[in-house]
C-alpha cells in the first residue's frame, strides 16, 4: 500500500467523525473529505503536515458549502454520528442509534465553536493542535473546551430530571 493510500484509510473515517461531529450530515461530511483527499493527492509531495491540512481544508469547504446553503437551500438534518466507522455493520449501526441520537441532540445544543473544539478534542488532537487548526489561542480553546462540558452537564442533568 501506498503512503497516501494508507494515509487515506485512516485518515477518511476520522475526517468523516469529525465533520459530523461539528454538525455536517453524513453525506455532506463524505463528500467533503472526498474533495479534500482528492486536492490532498495533487498537492501531496507538497505537504509537511497532512492531516492538519486535510481537517483545515475540510473545515473552509464544509463551512463553504453550509453558507452557501444557508443562503438559498434549507436543508434535511441528519442526525450526528458519534463513533463513526465506515465499515461498521448495519447490526452495530442500529444498536448504537439510540444512544447516538441523545448525544447528537445534546451536542446540537453547543454553540458551533464549542461543538467544534469538542468534536476536535473526541478525535484525539491536543489543544495545540486544536489552537493551531482554527486559528484561535490555547487560551480560547480550553475556555471554549470547559464551557463545553459545563453546558452539556448541564443538559445531561436536566435530561436526566425529565426522564423521571
Amino acid at each position: 500500500m501506498g503512503e497516501f493510500e494508507a494515509f487515506f484509510h485512516g485518515e477518511y473515517p476520522r475526517l468523516v467523525r469529525v465533520l459530523m461531529l461539528t454538525g455536517a450530515s453524513l453525506d455532506e461530511a463524505m463528500d467533503v473529505a472526498q474533495d479534500t483527499f482528492i486536492d490532498a493527492y495533487s498537492k501531496w509531495d507538497m505537504l509537511k503536515a497532512p492531516s492538519a491540512w486535510v481537517r483545515r481544508v475540510a473545515f473552509r469547504g464544509f463551512f463553504k458549502q453550509r453558507e452557501r446553503t444557508r443562503r438559498g437551500v434549507e436543508i434535511a438534518s441528519q442526525s450526528l454520528t458519534l463513533g463513526l466507522d465506515i465499515e461498521q455493520s448495519a447490526e452495530q449501526a442500529v444498536l448504537g442509534h439510540e444512544e447516538e441520537g441523545r448525544v447528537s441532540r445534546l451536542l446540537d445544543e453547543l454553540p458551533p465553536t464549542q461543538r467544534m473544539v469538542l468534536a476536535l478534542r473526541f478525535d484525539g488532537l491536543s489543544t495545540k493542535e486544536i489552537s493551531d487548526l482554527l486559528g484561535k489561542s490555547p487560551e480560547a480553546i480550553r475556555k471554549n473546551l470547559q464551557l463545553a462540558r459545563q453546558r452539556l452537564k448541564e443538559l445531561t442533568k436536566a435530561n436526566e430530571s425529565g426522564r423521571r
